[in-house]
């Protein structure tokens, strides 16, 4: 898929944002001073970061699968998920990821853990980036912890059996299968008329010419 000069520095803002780190006060933090080490899979789709979409249809889970390492000099806690999707089209918010409670989740010096959040993608269809967030509480403050962002596409519903537009269809499909079928099989040709005429007007030309030969000329059965 080919980006807009917009949409390409929104997708180079995102990965910028992957150093944000934010306070429970609302201050910001640099990530060297949150050193860890996260990242995610996907449950459903393989993830391919920012070079190609995973597929979804709206109302689709994606069950992200999360390994947490870490780097800190001191323990650590995970203590809730939430995040961002973004719709590339609109350059603007189309949906936040419901922050959740989980744990605390304690991850010791050098320590990894690993847990799941569940997304819901009730989106329209078009192209998205999902940016998923990690709360860790260290000592006595939560940060909040961008990950790495992912391109996913809802594809356009599937049609229904009941869908007026798939219903026209089918009966126009179903009147043409009709008439062809009518035209090949049933309806007899005109040269197959034409051979039967010729047949009878024959024969009978035959019985009359026969009756007025002479006896020496007719043919003996």
């Amino acid at each position: 898929m080919k980006f807009s000069g917009i949409q390409l520095s929104l997708l180079a803002l995102i990965r910028i944002c992957q150093a944000e780190v934010d306070s429970g006060e609302g201050s910001e933090e640099a990530l060297q001073q949150a050193n860890f080490d996260i990242s995610y899979e996907c449950l459903e789709r393989d993830v391919g970061g920012l070079s190609s979409f995973m597929e979804f249809e709206s109302g689709d889970n994606a069950t992200l699968k999360y390994t947490f390492s870490n780097k800190e000099d001191l323990n650590v806690s995970v203590v809730g998920l939430g995040g961002r999707i973004y719709d590339v089209q609109k350059n603007e918010d189309a949906a936040n990821i419901s922050a959740s409670a989980i744990g605390p989740l304690g991850v010791d010096i050098n320590g990894t853990t690993e847990f799941q959040h569940v997304i819901n993608l009730i989106l329209r269809e078009g192209d998205y980036v999902l940016s998923p967030d990690v709360y860790v509480q260290k000592e006595n403050e939560t940060m909040r912890v961008v990950t790495n962002p992912s391109l996913i596409r809802i594809l356009p519903p599937p049609m229904s059996f009941f869908n007026p537009k798939f219903m026209l269809v089918q009966m126009v499909l179903g009147a043409l299968i009709a008439a062809f079928s009518y035209f090949t099989f049933f309806k007899p040709s005109a040269s197959s008329g034409r051979d039967a005429k010729r047949q009878g007007s024959d024969g009978s030309a035959s019985r009359i010419e026969s009756s007025w030969l002479p006896d020496n000329h007719q043919r003996k059965k």
